[in-house]
């Protein structure tokens, strides 16, 4: 009787195990049986260029703010808008990128996307106003690489499992990449070709996404039956979230990070050349931030992937340590050597942030609540950064000086960092890998419960 109650214990501890293992993602025959190898790196690749394009363009803002301000004469504020209505709307469109996802596919959802970058794009190169900028290359571009950047990140999820923390950060190596390479391109477009040219070429450019996307192709279930289309519909628009404090929490914190972010981004390029140097200095360092972004994303990956630390410590102390670097910058009478040191520091930690989103979301809401959950992330993400490089400029415009922009920036950004650590659930979890995460905990409680069902049925139906 013993052993026959033991070995239906087992059987079903090992269902429920497996059931377990899906619900979080670690299941190697949840989705695709081709997960970790075969097209799921044709996938990867296709995630890491369009994370390329799409945050190499959108964050070289900064090199049309300064030539900009110059030839259509207008207030610094004004012209600050432009960048971030772009990427406000590229963040803040995520969770309707995430429902055109579910309802059309992910290839289909990338693909429209480029299409609608390059008509804005285009567009922007015959605005004869900076209010007609704030539509084309505002609302319209945003709106294309909103709708490619979130689904085309999220598939590495249903692709990868064993490499998944590596795999997003190779994805996001891509933006690092892209922010080294493509600020150089674009100074050297604009004085070759002006700045209309310039986004005349990028139209055609970013028509590539359309190639990446195609390479997107969905997602092959074989072990079980796929949830509809209703189903994930319902998930995505789902609000109960909200009374979830963690959410909140998290929300809060990606709104107040990226209204720092923003004000570095668009109004650096501006500010070091108010310091007597030079465009092409502006541009080389901000490339200099783009390849200590480039190192700390795998980097970051690494430690996540290894076992040290959990996603969400690695983002959090780097949030803290970017938010001390950003403040930095506006000191007083620095030197070139003193922006490359600095915005190597800034770089390295924001690139671990961005490394560590996708995998820090699955830590937090599991793997399949991972498309809506970064749908919404991005939306609180697009309202700080719609908000922060605005308010740093009218700062600018009302005191004169950059300083205090700055200050501001990174004191937000460190506020949002001490606003998680000062949680202590959260807190405990961050630096102590073998504590479970809340997702865990969810699937945890459910599996024993079921367990003891499962196990009671069994006993019952062998007559023990």
């Amino acid at each position: 009787m013993g052993e026959a109650w033991h070995h239906v214990r087992d059987e079903a501890t090992s269902v429920k195990e497996r059931e377990k293992q899906r619900a979080l993602g670690m299941a190697t025959d949840m989705y695709d049986d081709g997960m970790d190898r075969g097209w799921a790196w044709l996938v990867l690749m296709a995630s890491f260029f369009t994370q390329f394009l799409v945050w190499g363009i959108s964050l070289s803002y900064g090199i049309f703010y300064v030539v900009l301000l110059e030839n259509l004469h207008t207030y610094k504020s004004t012209t600050a808008w432009v960048g971030s209505i772009s990427v406000g709307i590229l963040l803040g469109i995520g969770p309707v990128a995430s429902v055109a996802a579910t309802v059309l596919s992910t290839r289909k959802t990338v693909i429209i996307g480029g299409v609608i970058s390059a008509l804005g794009l285009v567009a922007s190169s015959f605005a004869t106003n900076i209010y007609h900028l704030m539509l084309t290359y505002g609302i319209i571009t945003g709106t294309g690489y909103g709708l490619a950047i979130t689904p085309g990140y999220a598939i590495l999820a249903a692709y990868f499992n064993k490499w998944r923390p590596l795999a997003f950060s190779v994805s996001t190596l891509g933006a690092g990449i892209g922010s080294l390479t493509i600020p150089p391109l674009i100074q050297h477009l604009v004085d070759a070709y002006s700045w209309r040219g310039t986004m005349l070429i990028l139209g055609g450019i970013s028509l590539n996404l359309c190639a990446f996307g195609a390479l997107m192709k969905p997602v092959r279930w074989i072990t079980r039956k796929p949830p509809s289309t209703w189903y994930l519909l319902k998930a995505n628009c789902d609000l109960n979230m909200f009374r979830n404090w963690v959410f909140i929490l998290f929300g809060v914190n990606q709104l107040l990070w990226n209204f720092g972010v923003s004000i570095v981004l668009v109004l650096l390029p501006e500010y070091i050349v108010s310091e007597g140097m030079s465009r092409a200095q502006a541009a080389n360092i901000l490339s200099v931030w783009g390849i200590s972004n480039c190192l700390g994303r795998p980097l970051a990956g690494l430690l996540v992937q290894t076992g040290l630390l959990r996603a969400l410590g690695v983002f959090n102390l780097a949030t803290l340590a970017s938010g001390v670097f950003a403040a930095v910058i506006g000191i007083y009478n620095l030197q070139h050597i003193h922006y490359v040191i600095i915005l190597c520091g800034h770089g390295v930690f924001f690139g671990a942030q961005l490394s560590n989103i996708a995998t820090m979301s699955v830590e937090l809401f599991g793997v399949d609540n991972l498309l809506h959950m970064m749908g919404w992330c991005m939306l609180f993400q697009g309202a700080g950064f719609l908000i922060g490089a605005p308010v740093g400029g009218l700062l600018v415009d009302c005191l004169g000086t950059f300083s205090w922009t700055f200050y501001t920036g990174g004191f937000t950004v460190i506020v949002s960092s001490l606003l998680l650590m000062a949680t202590p659930g959260l807190r405990k979890m961050m630096y102590s890998p073998d504590l479970k995460t809340p997702a865990e905990k969810r699937v945890a409680l459910a599996s024993e419960v079921e367990l003891q069902q499962d196990v009671e049925k069994e006993i019952m139906c062998v007559g023990l």
